[in-house]
């Protein structure tokens, strides 16, 4: 009874605790079909690091079953980093990224995944797993995570850290079978331990002294066991208002038995809850929703507003390649370029001191939001990409300036069309000629150079550079109004023109204008 008390109690907190829920989505088959692909979200590749599937055009990253702490530390404070290293060499060598996966315990090749000296101070549960909640491994642990992320946070070829150390699998349960319950009890297991040390890990790991540049990834996995809402759910409403974007929830198992009340609980929860709206969510088949079950349909993630789903390798044994095609296109965000008032075949004309009005039309192929992190204090708040428009001449850049459009990017939900309308201020300075009018879509936060990091439109109808600027247009720029002598100046000389032909035709405002432009130089 308690269980389904408590999935009806968290199916009626959304309104109280979270945003709104998304739009429904489904796939917009009309829209273009080709694939981009962009950070912190997309397809990946399960339980391979590396390997020959990083080359496919529809995978963005992958994580392996991951490199073992005995490998790392194998004596207590010493590292050994090269099979690490070799690893992400791979994943850069393929211009892709990896999730960063330390195994701490469980089965490995030649005795358990973590190190013996471990063994001196933490007792070890069921199936070699060391009991989370002890302090002297969360100790160890903590350690383990400071090297990491001393060594690790500003590597490129990372995107996200995947949390270890709760249970097998790196997921967040402990495994409750019959036989094991009774041992984990033993040593200590209580849902109010577990819940508070799900909360204690991610501290761990995104900490003053852990990882404050890469998101971390909770994998929810508790179906295989059994039971979990009394843990999960109220360690998940700390960690979502506390860290925001910090923490992507990963479910493992979808497309498993419905009918298990565990897989009905969490389809629930990421149907009900506004989660997509609050940080990046995803999925894992579970192994009975492999090829080999007909009756799963892995594309139906999509209607949960997933940013990224991986496959295991069985998938791409060419008989699913509509899937891997669906996937990398509809997942996370999906922005294409509609149309734009700026003329394809001649530049629009504009008096300079006049602005630049534009408008463009947006509408986004994906299953969420394009959002951003912005870090408020320890929580990355979801925040609005910028728009960039740039003036350029021989493929110099001239001028820039970019905005927040109305409506934010993350209001841009699936199959809706943004209307952005904005006047651009262009600067005095800018000498009166022809210029290409360049979008681009970039985080303010990384800066306007960081050009590899600027969001890609869908669009393979605009000219892009190799910045991730796209051309929508051209613009003339005629000499300003109040440049009588067309010197390119507006100075004295200007001002005398003016008070000599005082009343016919000039008048106060076009002094005034005539001041609100003065560039002498």
């Amino acid at each position: 009874m308690l269980f389904f008390f408590l999935i009806f109690l968290f199916l009626i907190l959304p309104a109280r605790v979270f945003a709104q829920q998304l739009p429904s989505f489904s796939p917009n088959k009309s829209l273009p079909d080709n694939i981009v692909l962009n950070a912190n979200q997309g397809l990946g590749v399960c339980h391979v690091t590396g390997s020959e599937f990083l080359n496919r055009p529809e995978v963005s990253w992958d994580y392996g079953t991951g490199i073992y702490w005995k490998e790392i530390e194998p004596q207590k404070n010493s590292f050994s980093w090269e099979k690490l290293e070799q690893t992400l060499n791979s994943v850069a060598s393929k211009k892709k990224k990896t999730w960063l996966t330390i195994i701490t315990g469980g089965p490995a090749q030649n005795g358990p995944a973590y190190p013996n000296w471990l063994k001196e101070d933490v007792p070890i549960g069921p199936k070699d797993l060391p009991v989370p909640w002890n302090s002297n491994f969360q100790a160890h642990l903590s350690n383990l995570i400071n090297q990491l992320a001393r060594r690790y946070d500003n590597n490129p070829t990372i995107e996200a850290v995947i949390i270890s150390g709760l249970g097998y699998w790196q997921e967040a349960t402990i495994i409750s079978s019959e036989q094991e319950t009774k041992k984990w009890e033993e040593l200590g297991y209580s849902d109010a331990t577990y819940e508070e040390t799900i909360k204690k890990f991610a501290d761990l790991y995104l900490g003053k002294n852990g990882f404050q540049k890469k998101p971390a990834i909770l994998q929810i996995g508790c179906g295989l066991y059994g039971y979990c809402s009394t843990t999960l759910v109220p360690a998940i409403q700390y960690l979502l208002p506390t860290y925001g974007m910090r923490i992507w929830y990963k479910f493992n198992g979808w497309g498993c038995d419905q009918n298990q009340s565990w897989c009905s609980y969490f389809l629930n929860f990421f149907n009900n809850l506004s989660i997509s709206s609050k940080t990046r969510v995803g999925f894992e088949p579970a192994f009975v929703s492999s090829p080999q079950n007909p009756n799963i349909d892995p594309l139906s993630v999509l209607s949960q507003h997933s940013s990224f789903h991986c496959l295991q390798p069985e998938y791409f044994n060419g008989q699913y390649e509509d899937l891997i095609k669906d996937l990398a296109k509809y997942l996370g965000s999906q922005a294409i370029l509609k149309w734009t008032n700026l003329p394809k075949d001649s530049p629009l004309v504009i008096n300079k001191g006049n602005t630049l009005p534009l408008k463009l039309i947006f509408i986004n192929r994906g299953t969420t939001p394009l959002i951003r992190p912005k870090r408020v204090g320890m929580k990355d708040e979801v925040a609005s990409f910028e728009l960039q428009i740039s003036l350029v001449k021989n493929d110099k850049v001239v001028f820039a300036t970019s905005f927040t459009p109305n409506p934010p990017t993350y209001q841009w939900y699936g199959n809706q069309e943004v209307v952005i309308n904005q006047e651009i201020s262009l600067d005095q300075t800018i000498t009166p000629a022809v210029y290409d009018v360049f979008l681009s879509i970039l985080n303010p936060d990384l800066g306007r150079e960081n050009y590899g990091e600027y969001f890609k439109l869908v669009n393979n109808d605009l000219v892009k550079n190799e910045k991730n600027m796209y051309k929508i247009g051209q613009v003339e720029l005629n000499p300003s109004d109040y440049d009588l002598n067309n010197d390119g100046k507006i100075n004295e000389i200007d001002l005398t023109i003016i008070l000599a032909n005082w009343g016919n035709p000039y008048e106060t405002k076009d002094l005034e204008n005539l001041f609100s432009n003065w560039r002498p130089l």
